[in-house]
């Protein structure tokens, strides 16, 4: 159970309980991850109703504890969740992904809210002026179901326009975690046009006729072999 927001006596303490887990495999240095969780808001809860509406996921090489120090929002992130798809509600769980870089060497991960508490926003509207030392901006949240996975994802844009007015003028693939990867783009007769990778990752389409042009996307490391087709219109 991971408290995420108290605040005291009128003074932006930031006062913060957190989930700590410690990694059978350090993390490897500029390596994309997926940290994935579900979550539950505590139905129990009576501590004013004013749910955060995002985790952070800190690293660390050891075993993070400050005993002095009653808050995560010194720290800086790895990785936050996406707030617009934060989901509030006391009928069930519901899964939360966050999406990282390490820094290599990782072996403890920190989960927990790290907006200061005065910057930090909410699943729904918060009337902030109750907050005292009586009354609590709070509410605990169940997490479970914990996993670290290396990421990777490609998309292939379907169509492009280099008619250059400064929009969609150039072609190429959306790759996150692939170094590998390599596209090779062919003409309708399956003629070469050229080859893209992490180096070279753009096509200008300058001085090729519009039409359908054909792609075969590959990733050795990642077992990719995809073929498709796009659009070049002016």
């Amino acid at each position: 159970m991971a408290g995420i927001l108290i605040l005291s006596d009128g003074v932006v303490n930031s006062y913060r309980e957190f989930i700590q887990n410690k990694l059978i495999v350090s993390l490897e240095h500029d390596r994309i991850y997926k940290i994935s969780f579900y979550y539950s808001v505590d139905a129990g809860s009576a501590l004013g109703g004013c749910p955060p509406n995002q985790f952070g996921v800190f690293g660390s090489e050891s075993e993070f504890k400050d005993t002095s120090a009653f808050f995560l929002s010194h720290l800086i992130p790895l990785g936050t969740s996406d707030e617009s798809k934060f989901v509030d509600d006391t009928l069930g769980w519901y899964q939360c992904e966050i999406i990282f870089k390490a820094n290599g060497g990782e072996n403890y991960l920190t989960i927990g809210n790290f907006q200061d508490s005065s910057n930090t926003t909410f699943v729904y509207g918060c009337d902030t002026t109750i907050w005292n030392g009586l009354i609590f901006a709070s509410d605990y949240y169940y997490l479970d179901d914990f996993s670290v996975t290396e990421y990777f994802e490609y998309s292939i844009p379907n169509v492009f326009t280099p008619n250059h007015d400064n929009i969609n003028n150039v072609f190429y693939p959306n790759v996150t975690g692939i170094e590998d990867w390599e596209m090779t783009i062919l003409n309708r007769w399956g003629n070469k046009i050229t080859t893209l990778d992490k180096n070279n990752p753009t096509w200008s389409g300058e001085h090729y006729e519009d039409g359908v042009y054909f792609f075969v996307f590959k990733s050795e490391s990642k077992n990719i072999n995809a073929h498709s087709f796009f659009h070049l219109v002016r």
